[in-house]
């Protein structure tokens, strides 16, 4: 018997759960859309917050973020709400994360990884 990586269950090869393409593509779905989720749960307090400051760089001192910052902030995070309307989704990339905040972003991101997040 084999343990399914989907659903934990034992299952003789033929029967594994990861045999079905249609369960496969819904496990990867739901991967993908939490961490879309994640990624702009990451984002929440850039633009809830009116003093937040951010570490662009290692070792580098906070700033506030300008106006500018923040609208790039707000698209990024409407380019995260809108990646389930892609064509091809799941299998798309994600966006790029503005450069005044992708410092800390990647960290977060860096650290769901190490957790066994979507890689």
């Amino acid at each position: 018997l084999y343990r399914s990586v989907i659903d934990g269950g034992l299952y003789e090869e033929a029967s594994l759960p990861e045999q079905d393409q249609a369960q496969c593509l819904s496990k990867y779905t739901q991967t993908v859309k939490a961490e879309r989720n994640a990624r702009i749960a990451d984002t929440d307090s850039y633009i809830q917050l009116t003093d937040v400051t951010v570490q662009s760089v290692a070792k580098a001192k906070r700033a506030a973020l300008t106006d500018e910052q923040k609208e790039a902030i707000k698209e990024y995070r409407q380019a995260l709400r809108d990646l389930p309307e892609q064509t091809g989704f799941p299998f798309v990339s994600f966006p790029e994360i503005p450069e005044c905040v992708a410092y800390e972003c990647q960290q977060k991101i860096d650290s769901r990884n190490s957790q066994g997040g979507l890689q």
